[in-house]
């Protein structure tokens, strides 16, 4: 090994052990209304041996669990597709639905109802996002693969 080599070798491991030590002191949390991964400010330690504290950390009462999302695995462009989502969530929390259906149209929301329409105008491959979130718990999500193909005229 040649000292260029070993040259760059030392300082792959200096970079690897600065960024190790940079990311054990960094904390990422997720705040109940954001769906986004925020970083929070840290308090130093008082003591060598004490850990830093997440300052505004969320605490989450409940989980949503999404168990099935059913709708068509083909479609024609022009046709009407359903989905339907299954979630539960603890109690009698409130429970939004989010499809995002991948081909450039507007995200829909809604919590009233957990079934969702929408109607493909350009044939191909797309892969929906459906999320679902109460009150109190993390946004959950889930994906799924729907062939749009060229309608017969």
């Amino acid at each position: 090994m040649n000292s260029m080599t070993k040259w760059i070798l030392g300082l792959v491991v200096v970079v690897a052990v600065a960024l190790l030590v940079m990311k054990d002191n960094e904390k990422t949390v997720y705040a109940p209304d954001d769906t986004s991964a925020i970083q929070s400010g840290v308090n130093e330690p008082t003591s060598i041996n004490k850990e830093p504290v997440v300052q505004n950390a969320p605490s989450y009462t409940s989980i949503v669990k999404i168990k099935e999302v059913t709708g068509p695995a083909s479609v024609a462009t022009g046709l009407q597709t359903n989905w339907v989502i299954s979630a539960e969530a603890p109690g009698t929390e409130t429970t939004t639905y989010t499809a995002n259906w991948a081909d450039g149209s507007p995200k829909e929301s809604q919590t009233s109802s957990n079934v969702f329409t929408h109607i493909y105008t350009k044939p191909g491959l797309y892969v929906i996002t459906f999320t679902a979130k109460s009150t109190n718990s993390k946004l959950v999500q889930t994906l799924k693969t729907v062939n749009v193909v060229s309608a017969n005229k």
